[in-house]
């Protein structure tokens, strides 16, 4: 059906969360102003050229554009001035961007590019030519800042000032490459060569037939697709404890990430400390699929795998020789996604009232 501008828009209901009551549009008729907004879901981040789409054509960044940085009462009034006052907004923003890993922390930096130069404008305006006097002029302020005045004394400031230029220019590259080093995260072994050199063979039929409870927001939901990502769930939680068990952090960078990373490193730094290595095999009996909002760290949507079963916790000593083994039942849900647009990690380990609670969300 066909909807025009001005059109009443036809009644709907939606799930607005897991185990929560519908929505219906028709119950806000004449009571509230109601936006929806519409937008794929996806268990991988906006990365790449999508990434800078979103930035670029954002309302935020096209305000800062065509009114905040050509604002008079912003810019200096000079050409000189106005120039070095761009190149130093866009090598302030350049520095505080390259370290953010999301739309809304890119944005932000940006915008703080701005406000620190213009925090600094006063000592500009004394350093730079008046505007509209005879040295406020682009190409004679460069070559005085570069080759410096006439005579001999002149060439060899000349050199100084060109030698200072290429200095700078690579200070600033080397200071853009090592701001942008968090968001590279930390470089690490191949993911495929780690994990070949790790047992960690799991037998799908040995795993419960999973329950779906959300709609098929993508493909990764589907029962078919969800059962292949458990068998890669059950993998990662042994591959957790072939990581404690060798005293290995490299394992734990390619099958973890954000929250279940954190709480992993410490799990590990604390069996380095104590000498004594915990680990748990889980025994799945019943798994069902939910979908879980952003939490902790997460700055996506990811895959919820309610699970309930047995858990055999052993333990280790320093030396490799098993101290104890206890079995229980365990009731957790196990969040997974895929944050390097590789393989499915897992990214938290949370409690059975998550579910209820809030945090898991169609």
């Amino acid at each position: 059906m066909a909807i025009a501008t001005g059109d009443r828009a036809p009644d709907f209901d939606l799930e607005e969360a897991y185990d929560r009551p519908r929505l219906r549009l028709g119950d806000y008729l004449g009571k509230r102003n109601v936006l929806l907004v519409f937008h794929p879901w996806a268990f991988t981040p906006v990365c790449g050229i999508d990434f800078w789409r979103v930035i670029v054509t954002s309302p935020e960044v096209l305000i800062f554009l065509f009114f905040m940085i050509t604002d008079p009462k912003t810019v200096p009034t000079g050409q000189v001035g106005r120039i070095v006052f761009g190149l130093l907004v866009a090598i302030a923003s350049t520095l505080l961007i390259a370290p953010q890993t999301n739309e809304f922390n890119t944005k932000v930096a940006l915008l703080a590019g701005l406000v620190l130069v213009c925090a600094a404008r006063p000592l500009l305006d004394r350093l730079l030519p008046e505007p509209r006097s005879d040295a406020d002029a682009v190409g004679r302020f460069a070559r005085r800042l570069t080759l410096g005045g006439e005579g001999s004394h002149g060439a060899a400031r000349g050199l100084a000032g060109v030698a200072l230029t290429l200095v700078a220019v690579l200070v600033l590259g080397v200071g853009i490459v090592a701001a942008g080093t968090p968001a590279r995260g930390i470089v690490s072994a191949d993911t495929a060569e780690v994990l070949d050199s790790v047992p960690h063979a799991i037998d799908p039929s040995t795993l419960p037939v999973i329950t779906v409870d959300v709609p098929a927001w993508d493909d990764s939901t589907k029962a078919s697709i969800a059962q292949g990502i458990l068998v890669s769930l059950a993998e990662n939680l042994e591959l957790e404890n072939q990581a404690l068990l060798r005293k290995d952090p490299t394992i734990l960078t390619a099958v973890d990430h954000g929250d279940r990373l954190t709480e992993m490193q410490a799990r590990l730094s604390e069996a380095e400390a104590s000498g004594r290595t915990v680990l748990e095999h889980y025994d799945f009996d019943d798994v069902r699929v939910v979908v879980i909002s952003p939490f902790g760290v997460q700055t996506g949507g990811s895959i919820g795998f309610v699970s309930t079963g047995t858990v055999t916790r052993e333990t280790y000593d320093a030396a490799g020789a098993l101290l104890d083994r206890q079995t229980a039942p365990f009731d957790r849900v196990f969040a997974v996604r895929r944050p390097t647009g590789d393989r499915w990690m897992i990214v938290g380990n949370l409690p059975p009232g998550a579910a209820e609670g809030g945090e898991l969300s169609p």
